[in-house]
């Protein structure tokens, strides 16, 4: 393969890939000014923080793991199940959010339901969804289109890190 024909390229990368990881620092610098001008309620104590509809999105997880070993003296957990487990029930833990069009209504009756007294931060992909019934809301994220998509791995990881 000829590395210097741009040709090429144009052929194999049909959906710019190319041109999205050029721009990463853009996007990581995107990802912390967007965490940064966000409002998150303030906590006294955190004993755990579980990742709840994150299951394609290992990748960033465990790159976020990495970043806040040597800041985050909690465990992170990711929840890949329905529901969440029964020892997910006080406002010590904090549970974030990825809502998506296809989980956006069993968030919602999830944790609106009084069995569950854990704190919740919600990351919304698009503005369609309220969750104002929702107990124990910290925080709803509206992020921006780019979010969690298969090139924004540098915006992803940055607004989680800010996050935390």
């Amino acid at each position: 393969m000829n590395f210097d024909n741009p040709e090429v390229y144009e052929r194999i990368d049909q959906g710019s890939f190319l041109q999205e990881i050029r721009n990463l620092d853009k996007k990581i610098s995107f990802g912390w000014k967007f965490s940064q001008s966000q409002v998150v309620s303030t906590f006294t104590t955190i004993n755990h923080i579980v990742f709840f509809g994150f299951q394609e999105y290992r990748t960033e997880l465990s790159l976020l793991s990495e970043l806040c070993k040597p800041h985050l003296n909690v465990p992170i957990s990711i929840i890949n199940e329905n529901d969440l487990p029964e020892w997910i029930n006080n406002k010590n833990q904090l549970v974030i959010c990825l809502v998506q069009e296809n989980n956006a209504e069993k968030t919602q009756k999830l944790f609106s339901s009084d069995k569950n007294n854990c704190s919740v931060l919600i990351l919304e992909k698009n503005d369609k969804y309220k969750f104002s019934n929702v107990k124990n809301l910290v925080g709803h994220w509206k992020l921006s289109d780019l979010a969690f998509n298969r090139t924004s791995t540098g915006y992803d990881l940055m607004v989680l890190y800010g996050l935390l």
